[in-house]
Formats: structure tokens, C-alpha cells, sequence
């Protein structure tokens, strides 16, 4: 990976901006002369004349206080321009180095949040197993409390037919007590009940074994539907995972495209505005020469009328800089 370092040379040139406090020498000459004499001056303020030399003392110093401002004024003027010329230096200087900053630093965010996003769906997906899984083993729980009430319903037939023969026996040794016309209705009663019993008992097992038929195929079908669901949420985790660092890859690429096309329209903005200086600065040089071109052929006319060629050239000079009313030079 190739990083672009800033040379000392160009920091140093940045800030390499002279300031001249030299402009105020003369004036610091003459103010020295100044104080020089002010020391040797003594009026006499009550005297007539004497007050009207100081007042006309005091009023040349005054006039020495414009300049000061003046020159103070402009200096500071350049100082603040320097000063504004530093700032944009450093400005655009940090402004480059933030550009590469971010120029590669952006992409690894990029990266590192597609990395966190998938670690977050590896995670979310093993909770989804985890629940699959639990829901396996109620299904499994409960088909298991089915074949448990199964079982319970053949014990309470059992019992129920045990019961039944100890009641019949019971009511047999009653009834050889008594009369033999009873003996044989007893029978019959007892026929009917032991039969509707028997029916009664036939059908709650059948009742028990439908259940449990319907039981064990709604904990089948619960278990075949928690299985697919469990597989389908799975496909749909990675499906999503799959996209999500696809468009995170595009959208990575596509910034970077458009980044690298902003640089490129950079480059050729400024390789239109070197073209357009170096253009403006072939015509200065052609106007220029065409100029000096122009003032040697007056100059040889002029000197061809007996002028000498000093005078001529001021002559040329003080017309090209218009200052000789009515006269001109046409280029």
C-alpha cells in the first residue's frame, strides 16, 4: 500500500513569507533627528514668540504621526494577508491529509461492519436452531403423554371389567336367595348391563385409540412442520447474510468508483486552468512583443527625422503611458 508523505520542504515553503518592518526607517531617522533637536529646544511658553515656536514645533511632530499610521496601517494590511495565506496553506494541507485518511480508512469501516453484521446472523441463526430443537423434543414430549393416556384408559377398562364381574358375582349369590322367577330376570338385567358395558368399554377404547391415532399425527405433523420451518429460517438467514455483504461489496465500490471519479474531474480542472494561465501568459508575451515591435518602428521613424534615440524612446514611453494629451499609440 503506497501512502503519500508530505516533503519538509513543502511545509517550510508555506510558511516561508517574509515580513519587512525596514519601512519604517526613514521615519525612524527622522524622528530620532527630532528628539535629538527636541532636547535641545527650550521656549519660553509665556512669550509671544516663544509660544508660537512651540506651537509650530508641536504641530511638525503632529505631522510625524500620519506616516506612522499610514505605513502602520499598510504593513498590517500585508500582515493579514500573509497571516489569511498561512491559515489556507495549513487549511488545505490537513484538508489533503484528512482526504487520504478517510480515502482508505472508509473502506475498512466499511469492511469491518459487513464482518460485525454477519457475526450477529451466524448468532441470531443459532438461537433459531436452538429453538428448533426445543420444539423437537415437546413435540416428542407430547406424543409421549399420548401413549401414557393410552395406556391409563386400558388400566381403567380393565378395572372397570373386574369391577363388573365382582358386582355380577355379588348379585348371583343374591339371587339364588331368591325366587326362581327373579333368578331368571336377573339374568336378563344382568346380560344387558354386562353387554352394554362391554360396549361402553369397546368404545372408550376405540375413543382412546382415535385419540391417540390424532394425537401422535398432530405431534408428527407439528414435528415435520417445525423441522421445515426450522430448515426455511435457516435458508432465509443465509440468503439475507448473502445479500446483505453483496450490497455491502457494491455499495464499497460504487463510493470508490465514485471517489476515484471526483480525483480524475480534480485532475482535469487543474490541468484546464494550468492550460489556461500558460495560454494567458503566451498572449502577455506576444502583446509585449508585438508592442516593442511597434514602438522601435516609430523609434526609427523618429530618429529618421533627426531625433535622438534617447529622446525618442521617453517620447514612446510617456505616449504608450498616456501622458501626452491627445496622443496615442494604435497598436
Amino acid at each position: 500500500m503506497e501512502t503519500k508523505e508530505i516533503a519538509e520542504s513543502e511545509v517550510v515553503d508555506a510558511v516561508d513569507m517574509p515580513m519587512e518592518l525596514s519601512v519604517f526607517d526613514p521615519l525612524k531617522a527622522k524622528i530620532r533627528e527630532a528628539k535629538e533637536k527636541s532636547a535641545l529646544l527650550a521656549f519660553d511658553y509665556k512669550d509671544k514668540q516663544g509660544n508660537k515656536d512651540a506651537r509650530s514645533w508641536v504641530a511638525y511632530l503632529r505631522t510625524l504621526k500620519a506616516p506612522v499610521s499610514e505605513l502602520h496601517k499598510t504593513g498590517k494590511a500585508e500582515a493579514l494577508k500573509y497571516c489569511k495565506e498561512w491559515d489556507r496553506t495549513k487549511n488545505d494541507i490537513i484538508t489533503g491529509i484528512e482526504e487520504m485518511i478517510e480515502f482508505h480508512d472508509k473502506p475498512l469501516r466499511e469492511i469491518k461492519d459487513a464482518e460485525k453484521k454477519a457475526a450477529e446472523e451466524i448468532e441470531a441463526r443459532g438461537m433459531q436452531e436452538e429453538i428448533c430443537e426445543q420444539e423437537a423434543k415437546q413435540a416428542e414430549f407430547d406424543a409421549e403423554q399420548a401413549k401414557l393416556t393410552e395406556k391409563q384408559a386400558k388400566l381403567d377398562a380393565k378395572e372397570a371389567e373386574f369391577d363388573r364381574k365382582e358386582r355380577e358375582a355379588r348379585i348371583a349369590e343374591e339371587a339364588k336367595k331368591k325366587a326362581k322367577a327373579a333368578v331368571e330376570q336377573v339374568l336378563i338385567d344382568t346380560e344387558k348391563r354386562r353387554l352394554a358395558t362391554i360396549a361402553k368399554a369397546e368404545q372408550t377404547l376405540r375413543d382412546a385409540e382415535n385419540k391417540r391415532q390424532r394425537q401422535e399425527e398432530a405431534a408428527a405433523l407439528a414435528a415435520v412442520n417445525a423441522e421445515n420451518a426450522c430448515k426455511q429460517a435457516l435458508v432465509d438467514a443465509e440468503n439475507r447474510r448473502i445479500a446483505d455483504v453483496q450490497r455491502a461489496k457494491d455499495e464499497a465500490a460504487a463510493k470508490t468508483e465514485e471517489r476515484e471519479q471526483a480525483l480524475r474531474q480534480e485532475r482535469r480542472a487543474e490541468e484546464s486552468r494550468l492550460a489556461e494561465q500558460e495560454a494567458a501568459k503566451q498572449l502577455r508575451i506576444a502583446n509585449i512583443d508585438h508592442r516593442r515591435k511597434i514602438h522601435q518602428e516609430i523609434l526609427v521613424m523618429l530618429t529618421g527625422m533627426g531625433m535622438t534615440e534617447d529622446f525618442g524612446k521617453t517620447l514612446i514611453t510617456a505616449v504608450a503611458s498616456n501622458r501626452i494629451p491627445h496622443t496615442k499609440i494604435e497598436y
